[in-house]
């Protein structure tokens, strides 16, 4: 294999007839958001009783801070096919996906979906690209920005591609809002925290009806095909990862950016499956923007879930490290 040209941050240069699905708008359904975290299994009350997310900051239900995967997907899928030339149906690996979040999505949300180009690169038999997609809220606040690395076999971008400042101004936008946890258990001080501190451990066990369940809200309507069908997507994997810090870290909105390279490993679900094991590790603290990295494993009978995965999470949402149960 070898390396073609790729390209710098940019945006798909198409006629203004072709510009619409680019600002594709989504309505964030209190249906969706309880379903979601049924599937990922995260039961913090935020994500189904309003009254307890209200309590909390937020202006309606909040959705798991993974949810907005779901409109990245979509929006990346409903727009990929119309812009790759090749022959048969459009097959797309998903290999690591990053997520800012300025904040959590709620209940009655109108999320714009913005789409870019950052790279393409073409290899001899496939080609790779990095979709980066800016969610926007109806007051045109950037709230969240998901990247995905994705592979495509057989198929080529047919459309110019012209460099734009645009994606850098949205970044610029995007501000983590500021929320005060009121069922954290409490907070590790700079001076107690440093690289190598452990976070508790925590178990997930994979139910098939919730991986198959997953596949059919997040691809829906989709016109193309899911590679690995059957297996536990990517996505579905981010949603465990999240509910996993999430309930070390004790509020659904203590992380502000997720990042995952996925393994090549499926958990397909059955019983049979052995259980999937969470640990977290601090890796690094900035002291000066009081910001912490955890790096994340996930291993089910020997194998691992993630190539690697991490998290940014300001230090006053880290809490003290307790003996906790596995999360069932």
């Amino acid at each position: 294999m070898h390396s073609g040209t790729t390209n710098p941050v940019v945006r798909l240069d198409l006629p203004d007839d072709r510009r619409a699905p680019f600002a594709e708008h989504c309505l964030v359904r209190p249906e969706h958001i309880r379903r979601f975290a049924q599937l990922i299994g995260d039961d913090h009350p935020a994500h189904t009783d309003p009254a307890a997310a209200v309590a909390l900051g937020f202006a309606g239900l909040a959705a798991p801070p993974t949810f907005a995967s779901m409109l990245l997907l979509r929006a990346e899928r409903r727009i990929l096919p119309t812009l790759l030339d090749g022959a048969g149906p459009v097959r797309l690996l998903h290999t690591d996906q990053t997520l800012q979040i300025g904040r959590l999505l709620v209940a009655g949300d109108v999320i714009a979906t913005d789409v870019y180009i950052e790279s393409a690169e073409q290899f001899s038999d496939y080609e790779k690209f990095c979709v980066t997609t800016v969610l926007t809220d109806k007051s045109g606040v950037v709230v969240q920005l998901g990247t995905s690395t994705l592979l495509s076999c057989g198929h080529r971008f047919r459309h110019r591609i012209a460099t734009s400042p645009a994606l850098e101004t949205a970044r610029a936008r995007l501000h983590p809002a500021t929320h005060t946890p009121h069922d954290r258990q409490g907070s590790l001080e700079l001076h107690r925290l440093g690289p190598g501190d452990e976070l508790p451990h925590s178990i997930i066990r994979p139910r098939h009806s919730d991986v198959a369940g997953f596949r059919r809200l997040v691809h829906d309507g989709l016109p193309y095909r899911i590679s690995a069908a059957g297996a536990a997507p990517g996505l579905l994997r981010f949603g465990w990862m999240a509910r996993y810090l999430g309930s070390r870290f004790g509020h659904p909105a203590a992380v502000t950016s997720y990042r995952a390279e996925f393994s090549h490993y499926c958990v397909r679900g059955p019983a049979s499956v052995a259980d999937i094991e969470f640990r977290g590790r601090i890796t690094d603290i900035d002291v000066s923007a009081g910001m912490a990295e955890v790096a994340v494993n996930a291993v089910s009978a020997g194998r691992r879930l993630f190539v690697r995965a991490s998290a940014s999470v300001p230090v006053t949402a880290i809490p003290s490290t307790r003996p906790d149960s596995p999360v069932r």
